[in-house]
C-alpha cells in the first residue's frame, strides 16, 4: 500500500479527533465565520438533529439478537451508563475549587454551590467549567465510537449495539432528571426536568424515531447499507461543526480571557481522571460477577463513553441564568479527546487473542447445542422419565472441556 493511502486510511480512521484537532485552532484565531453563520441559521441544533437522525437510519437491530440472552451483561451495562456513572462523576467533580465569574447567573454571595463537598485544590477555572463536565459524566456513551473499539478488541459487539442503543433511546427521558437531580446549579437556577425534557424529546428523540422509521423503506435501506462506512463522515462533521461554533462563540465573546491555559489543562486532567475512574470501577464490577472476558471489554469501554452530542444538546437548550453555555462545553472538547485515548489504550491493552476469540466462540457454540440438545430430546420423548443415552455423552464432553474453566476463571 503507498504511502498515501496509508495516510488517507488513518485520516478516515481517526476523523473526528484529528478534525476536532483542526477546529479547535481555527475556532481560536478565525471565530467571525462561524459566528456570522450561527446568527443566520440555527446551526447547532440543525447540526443535532441531522447527527441522530443519521443514527437512526443506521440502526440495525438484525445485529444484537445475538445479544438479547447476555441478560446479565445488559443489565448491568445500562445501570452503570444510565445511573453508577452519573452520580460518581457527578459527585466526584463536586470535590475540586472552581470559581464564580461574571454573567453565571448564580449568587456569588451565598458562597460556591459545593461548599459542603470542596476540598483545597487549585483553581480549576469558572464554575461553569464544572457544569459542563457535569452533564458531559450524565450523558450516555456513544454507539459508534465503542462499538468500533470493541469490535477491533474482538470484544462482544453485539452487546456493546444492544446497550448503547438501549441506552441513547432511555436517556431522553433519564438524562433531564439526572441532571436536575445531581448537578446543584441547576437546582439554584430552579431548572427541571420539565425544562430540559421537551427540547431533548424533539432535538433527539423525534429524529431518532423518524431515522429508524426511514429504514423499513426498502430503497432507504439499500442507500444507507451501501454508505454505511461515509455516513460517520456525516456525523462527525455534523459534531465538528457544533465544536467549530462554540469555540467561535467563546471566542468571539472573550471568554478565553477567563481563564488561563493551565485551568484548561487542570481541568482536562480532572475530566480524564473521572472517565479513568469509570473504566476501573465497572471493570472491578464486571470481574467480579465473572463476567465473559467479551462481555467485561464491552461493558467497560461503554461505561467510561460519554457522548458529546447529547451533552450539547442539553446545554444548548438550558436557559441563560444556569451560566455561560459556551464555556459550560469548552472542557467538554479537551476531556472527549483524553476520553479517546483512554478508551483506545484500553482496547489495545484488553485485546482478546484470537484463540481466547476462538474459545469463547466455541463455548457459545457449544452452551447452544446443548440448549437445542435438551428442547429436542423434550419433544421427541415427552413421555420418557430418563434421557436417552444420545445426548448425555455430548453433554457431558461439553462440560467437561478445558475451555469452559478458562472462561468460568474470568
Amino acid at each position: 500500500m503507498c504511502k498515501g493511502k496509508v495516510i488517507a486510511a488513518f485520516v478516515s480512521k481517526h476523523f473526528l479527533p484529528i478534525g476536532t484537532l483542526f477546529i479547535i485552532p481555527l475556532g481560536i484565531l478565525l471565530p467571525a465565520p462561524a459566528v456570522y453563520l450561527n446568527g443566520k441559521l440555527p446551526v447547532v441544533q440543525m447540526c443535532i438533529v441531522t447527527l441522530f437522525f443519521v443514527i437512526g437510519t443506521k440502526f440495525r437491530l438484525t445485529e444484537i439478537q445475538s445479544a438479547l440472552r447476555c441478560y446479565r451483561e445488559t443489565a448491568l451495562g445500562i445501570i452503570v451508563v444510565l445511573l453508577l456513572t452519573p452520580v460518581v462523576g457527578t459527585k466526584l467533580l463536586m470535590l475540586p475549587k472552581f470559581r464564580e465569574v461574571p454573567r453565571s447567573g448564580l449568587d456569588v454571595e451565598k458562597g460556591t454551590l459545593n461548599s459542603s463537598w470542596t476540598i483545597e485544590l487549585p483553581d480549576f477555572g469558572p464554575e461553569e467549567f464544572r457544569i459542563g463536565l457535569q452533564i458531559f459524566c450524565v450523558s450516555p456513551c456513544a454507539s459508534a465510537f465503542p462499538t468500533v473499539v470493541v469490535t477491533a478488541a474482538n470484544g462482544n459487539r453485539a452487546l456493546t449495539l444492544l446497550v448503547a442503543i438501549t441506552a441513547t433511546t432511555i436517556s431522553v427521558f433519564t438524562v433531564p432528571v439526572m441532571t436536575s437531580w445531581l448537578i446543584p446549579a441547576f437546582q439554584a437556577a430552579s431548572v427541571s426536568f420539565l425544562t430540559i425534557l421537551p427540547s431533548v424529546i424533539l432535538f433527539i428523540l423525534l429524529p431518532l424515531i423518524v431515522g429508524r422509521l426511514l429504514r423499513f423503506i426498502g430503497l432507504v435501506k439499500k442507500v444507507v447499507t451501501k454508505l454505511y462506512t461515509s455516513l460517520k463522515f456525516v456525523t462527525s462533521g455534523a459534531l465538528l461543526v457544533m465544536f467549530w461554533v462554540k469555540i467561535s462563540q467563546a471566542t468571539s465573546k472573550g471568554d478565553l480571557q477567563k481563564f488561563s491555559p493551565w485551568m484548561v489543562v487542570a481541568v482536562t486532567a480532572l475530566g480524564t481522571a473521572v472517565i479513568t475512574s469509570f473504566l476501573v470501577l465497572t471493570f472491578i464490577l464486571a470481574s467480579l460477577l465473572r463476567l465473559p472476558k467479551k462481555s467485561i471489554l464491552a461493558v467497560t469501554v461503554l461505561s467510561s463513553a460519554r457522548n458529546s452530542s447529547i451533552a450539547i444538546a442539553v446545554i444548548e437548550n438550558l436557559p441563560d441564568s444556569v451560566g455561560d453555555k459556551d464555556l459550560m462545553f469548552f472542557p467538554i472538547i479537551f476531556v472527549y479527546l483524553a476520553m479517546v485515548v483512554i478508551i483506545n489504550s484500553f482496547g489495545c491493552f484488553m485485546a482478546i487473542k484470537k484463540e481466547e476469540n476462538d474459545i469463547e466462540q466455541d463455548m457459545d457454540t457449544l452452551e447452544d447445542k446443548v440448549d437445542s440438545a435438551d428442547k429436542l430430546t423434550l419433544v421427541e420423548n415427552p413421555s420418557v422419565e430418563q434421557i436417552t443415552s444420545y445426548n448425555i455423552p455430548n453433554t457431558l464432553n461439553c462440560i467437561t472441556l478445558s475451555t469452559v474453566q478458562w472462561c468460568t476463571a474470568v
